[in-house]
């Protein structure tokens, strides 16, 4: 293996051990990624440096490990012992699949952080094995269709949730099973058989928060409520506009009423002084002759 003082250096301060090391001198990037993914490496030497230091050890995805570490780290999780389990939430009917280094008090922690904005989790199955990151990953990749969208705050900031699906737990248990492959990666294993029945639930692709309106529709739906909104109150208007007119024709219909009885009243009097006055004259002009 062809590697340099410096590289060593930095292997030595990352911690990482030379069995994790490829030697892709002369190989593309397509042909060591193949290499490297068939015998489980993570980094690679002998490629072509970087552009920004002329590094030369990157991952199998052509990245640059001394530019940026932080890749160094889901690198060594993504290939070291630990824990996979499946945590399950009635409340929300939503399963977790997620790695854990300690198990022991893994069900507490995500209870007090409220992880997803969730307080009831339980741990269904929980196994040891080689790879655990590696299994974790691609577990996740086939469960992805019932991905929900959920997050919660820690340390005053807002993390998004990749681990929570919505889903049954035979359906997140059998697709573990199918990533951990050979039995004889597994350690040791454990199932909460009495209470796994419990946790039956609807597969839903999507997720459960992902039904819910986004910015978008929000906005779109508005419109619409105030054009509902407007016709509504244009009906209103137009049922109010006809009672004031039938009001106003009524009471109309009432002054002209009175206004007849009025000129009805004072015509009855003249009529009936008028037959008096003729019906005297006529006995005057009678007692006369």
């Amino acid at each position: 293996m062809n590697i340099t003082k410096e590289q060593l250096k930095f292997l030595e301060t990352q911690k990482i051990s030379l069995d994790k090391i490829f030697d892709a001198t002369g190989l593309s990037k397509t042909a060591y990624h193949k290499s490297m993914k068939e015998t489980d490496k993570i980094i690679a030497i002998g490629v072509t440096p970087c552009a920004k230091f002329s590094h030369s050890m990157r991952t199998r995805n052509g990245h640059c490990v001394q530019c940026n570490t932080a890749t160094i780290a889901f690198l060594e999780r993504h290939y070291e012992k630990g824990y996979i389990y499946i945590a399950g939430s009635k409340k929300e009917e939503v399963i977790k699949v997620g790695f854990a280094s300690d198990i022991n008090n893994r069900e507490q922690s995500l209870n007090d952080e409220g992880y997803g904005e969730i307080n009831d989790w339980i741990i269904l199955f929980q196994v040891m094995c080689k790879d655990a990151g590696k299994i974790e990953f691609h577990t996740h990749k086939k469960l992805n269709k019932y991905l929900t969208n959920r997050s919660y705050l820690k340390n005053n900031k807002k993390n998004e949730c990749y681990e929570i699906f919505s889903c049954s737990y035979s359906l997140a248990k059998k697709t573990l099973d199918e990533n951990i492959g050979d039995n004889k990666n597994i350690k040791k294993s454990f199932e909460n058989l009495p209470i796994i029945k419990e946790y039956s639930f609807d597969n839903v692709m999507g997720g459960l928060k992902r039904v819910v309106s986004t910015k978008e529709r929000v906005e779109r739906a508005k419109p619409l409520i105030r054009k509902t909104n407007t016709i509504e109150k244009e009906s209103t208007n137009k049922i109010e506009d006809v009672i004031e007119d039938e009001i106003e024709i009524t009471n109309t219909s009432n002054i002209l009423k009175k206004e007849n009885k009025k000129k009805e009243k004072p015509l009855s009097i003249w009529m009936i002084s008028l037959f008096f006055i003729v019906f005297f004259a006529i006995i005057k002009t009678c007692a006369m002759n």
